[in-house]
């Protein structure tokens, strides 16, 4: 995350490095804030009030084309918490359980491997995505993999057709 600076975000969001620090007293609690928005909006593609945010994997596969450097140190933080402890992973077995009691995950398929396949499938995305393409090279390679994923989870994980979105 050594790109990150103060000046860049305030330019990025169109506003002078002084309104960032206004908000943020350095680069490390806004690292922090942005992380916890990030794995706050990623629990509640599980959640049972997610329509606002939309279909999970176009949600995902556009913050890894546009934050793949934050996004992979969240995944890197999710990974050395440790599977059992995670909320994330927590919520997404929550998600897939109630998926598999509505008839909706495939029949030999456990709620908890299908809940960590999609979750594997994410961080898949985050390798596939360079953090030095440009940001039009990154969203292509984003919907590429986007692609694939939606392979995956509509073709071995659900009994329901592919109409933009996981079912709610």
């Amino acid at each position: 995350m050594g790109a990150v600076t103060m000046h860049g975000v305030g330019e990025r969001a169109g506003r002078t490095r002084g309104t960032v620090y206004h908000h943020f007293a350095d680069r490390d609690e806004l690292l922090r804030a942005t992380k916890q928005h990030l794995e706050a909006s990623l629990q509640d593609l599980f959640s049972d009030h997610r329509e606002a945010l939309g279909d999970p994997i176009d949600v995902v596969s556009g913050l890894v084309a546009e934050s793949p450097e934050m996004m992979r140190s969240m995944f890197r933080d999710m990974l050395d918490l440790g599977v059992r402890e995670n909320p994330l992973v927590s919520r997404a077995v929550r998600y897939f359980e109630a998926l598999h009691r509505q008839g909706i995950v495939r029949d030999g398929v456990d709620p908890r491997d299908a809940a960590l396949t999609v979750l594997s499938l994410w961080f898949g995305a985050l390798l596939t995505v360079s953090l030095v393409a440009a940001p039009r090279a990154r969203r292509e390679s984003a919907q590429r993999y986007k692609r694939l994923f939606r392979e995956v989870v509509y073709g071995s994980l659900v009994n329901v057709p592919d109409e933009g979105g996981l079912p709610r």
